[in-house]
């Protein structure tokens, strides 16, 4: 018996019994004196029994079985993963005759979340997912719609970022030092196109280099033409940093180079 049913149960037997007036129980239970009625008759001819739920105990018609909550996810998964909540039920209804409040509900319990879904909710998706896949608790399924979300959300922003240029537009430049080959770390210097994302030059170095960087400008302007605009970090090759410097030379070598 829950403490609602208890709470009725002992209100209906002090009036019974004459410690409460049926006033009095209908402020204390928040219900009319017709049903203060009917708990005393059902006390009459039931008993302490009378106030138990009818269903409890007993499997609900409506629940969703967990073989059916398991196909809708591994569907989803496979097949769906781009559509929104709403539209992947579009699709479902007439097959499995659920609502949409139950499909949100099943893809949700299997932390799925939809791709429309709002920036604090997917920051939380992604450090959860984090944590359970470094824990070892997260199932092959989850793992698979994190790696497709990720996969379709740098799409996304490549694909807003390229919308914005056009090709020789703006050219990028960096580098990065790691193990690419052999048993020594090496310098990868990258020139890359903003809009077409296209890979213009490399030049491996032992280090981030100035003489790295003005090979691969002269090869970009002797193959592809002059950039609008060179985009790059910092680095004292592109920046000057000292402020000393600053007052005498308004600009590097590179810098130099490119405004000639």
């Amino acid at each position: 018996m829950t403490e609602k049913e208890m709470k009725k149960l002992n209100t209906i037997k002090k009036i019974l019994g004459g410690e409460c007036t049926k006033k009095e129980a209908v402020e204390s239970l928040g219900i009319t004196i017709r049903q203060i009625n009917r708990l005393i008759l059902t006390y009459k001819n039931e008993g302490n029994e009378g106030f138990i739920h009818k269903n409890k105990g007993r499997q609900s018609k409506k629940k969703i079985s967990e073989d059916i909550k398991e196909e809708i996810v591994n569907l989803y998964i496979s097949e769906y993963f781009d559509y929104n909540f709403t539209h992947f039920y579009e699709e479902i209804k007439e097959k499995y005759h659920i609502s949409y409040r139950a499909v949100d509900y099943i893809l949700s319990e299997a932390d799925i979340i939809s791709p429309e879904a709002q920036h604090k909710t997917v920051t939380l998706y992604n450090a959860n997912m984090k944590k359970a896949i470094r824990q070892k608790e997260a199932t092959n399924e989850q793992i698979t719609i994190y790696k497709k979300r990720q996969e379709a959300e740098k799409q996304k922003h490549i694909r807003l970022s390229s919308l914005l240029y056009n090709y020789g537009q703006e050219v990028q430049m960096d580098a990065a030092f790691a193990m690419w080959y052999g048993d020594k770390a090496r310098a990868l210097h990258l020139a890359v196109d903003k809009a077409t994302k296209k890979v213009l030059y490399g030049w491996f170095d032992i280090q981030e280099t100035t003489r790295a960087y003005f090979i691969m400008l002269m090869n970009i302007v002797l193959k592809y033409g002059i950039p609008k605009k060179i985009k790059t970090d910092k680095r004292g090759t592109f920046s000057i940093n000292n402020v000393k410097t600053k007052s005498t030379l308004n600009t590097t070598q590179f810098g130099r180079i490119c405004k000639n």
